[in-house]
């Protein structure tokens, strides 16, 4: 427990800011604001579900683990492409 408290003490100067910016665009166009918020908290929270999932259903932390390091060049290309996506989608003024 407390090393999820000092998790989110280091975390919150990254994802608070997000946050409270969403709170103020509520305030001015929540329809639009709810789309942003709900795609951010799936890119982010997904990936955290699926690795718990994975784990809890009988894969060793250290079977996940030496399966992250051999497919990081992989991970880390979808990852690019992904905000590659994002990058366009606001050059276009889709999102």
């Amino acid at each position: 427990m407390l090393l999820g408290i000092v998790a989110t003490i280091a975390g919150l100067p990254c994802t608070g800011p997000l946050y409270l910016l969403m709170l103020d665009q509520f305030a001015r166009s929540s329809a639009q604001t709810g789309r942003y918020l709900l795609l951010y908290n799936l890119l982010y929270i997904v990936p955290l579900v699926l690795m718990l999932l994975v784990v809890y259903l009988g894969t060793a932390p250290e079977e996940a683990e030496a399966w992250r390091k051999g497919a990081r060049r992989y991970l880390k290309l979808i990852v690019g492409v992904v905000m590659l996506g994002i990058g366009a989608a606001m050059l276009l003024g889709v999102i």
